[in-house]
């Protein structure tokens, strides 16, 4: 029998946008203002076809079932773009090394460095990289990793790349802190695994730990947000930083007020959180 929810028009009514757009802004603080609403259609009529449903509005009813965690992961996954690359922004793991591992004085704790939004992962592996290319040792250095999507996550956690995906890495850094897998693919050293752990966070959430970070990778993550979404996560993230730690923002990201009177900026879409008596 032939799937004819394929061959339906689907409309999505105002009304079905609006609960739609509520329901992101409460669970993810996503803003999805009216003139996304033909991306959302777009995005979501892939998902209402594929689960045999009629209507937008059935996808609704489906959609905020108590027991549907699951199905409000694909819709946020469906509304959001996970691209990512190696080295992305290069400026900012320069800054890295010159201002976060360079002044690491001897005995000290490992550095801690989070990578907020880290998708499939190329952003703490690049951190990883850097450090291990700059003398870093095994024990110095620990990355945590943090996304919603538990897809990525586990791509990131097996920490294997498709010859595309890497193709913007040098062959040095390919030699040294990748292998070739027999299906084609490259996968990450142990070395670098080694400095990294990922786990599942919403970031409009409370951070579930209290301990503060050299430095914090929080990039393209906030343009899906609302002004004072954003200004809320920049001071929650700037509050998470050790004084004299760097959070790096998307090259089309901006702090609010707030948040800048407490950090400096050491570079493009860089800053420092100022140190006692600055």
């Amino acid at each position: 029998m032939p799937n004819t929810t394929s061959a339906i028009s689907l409309d999505l009514p105002d009304d079905v946008f609006q609960s739609i757009s509520d329901r992101m802004q409460a669970l993810y603080g996503i803003h999805l203002p009216p003139e996304k609403k033909p991306l959302v259609h777009s995005r979501l009529a892939r998902r209402v076809r594929s689960l045999r449903l009629g209507s937008f509005d059935a996808y609704l009813t489906f959609l905020e079932a108590e027991d549907n965690a699951a199905e409000r992961l694909e819709m946020l996954a469906a509304l959001t773009t996970n691209v990512t690359s190696f080295f992305r922004e290069a400026h900012h793991f320069r800054i890295l090394a010159e201002q976060v591992f360079a002044n690491r004085p001897s005995k000290a704790p490992p550095i801690k460095i989070w990578s907020a939004g880290c998708s499939t992962g190329a952003e703490p592996v690049s951190a990883a990289i850097t450090w291990l290319e700059n003398g870093g040792t095994l024990d110095g250095l620990r990355i945590l990793g943090t996304d919603i999507d538990h897809k990525i996550l586990r791509k990131a956690g097996l920490g294997e790349y498709s010859k595309s995906e890497v193709a913007n890495l040098s062959p040095d850094r390919l030699e040294k802190f990748f292998s070739q897998t027999k299906h084609g693919n490259f996968k990450t050293s142990h070395a670098v695994q080694s400095l990294m752990t990922f786990r599942s966070l919403n970031l409009n959430e409370p951070f579930p730990f209290s301990g503060k970070f050299d430095a914090i990778f929080c990039r393209n993550v906030a343009i899906y947000f609302d002004e004072p979404t954003q200004a809320r996560l920049w001071d929650k993230l700037s509050d998470c930083l050790m004084p004299g730690g760097v959070l790096f923002i998307g090259h089309s990201e901006r702090l609010d007020p707030k948040t800048s009177s407490k950090l400096k900026n050491i570079g493009i879409t860089a800053y420092q959180r100022h140190i006692n008596g600055e």
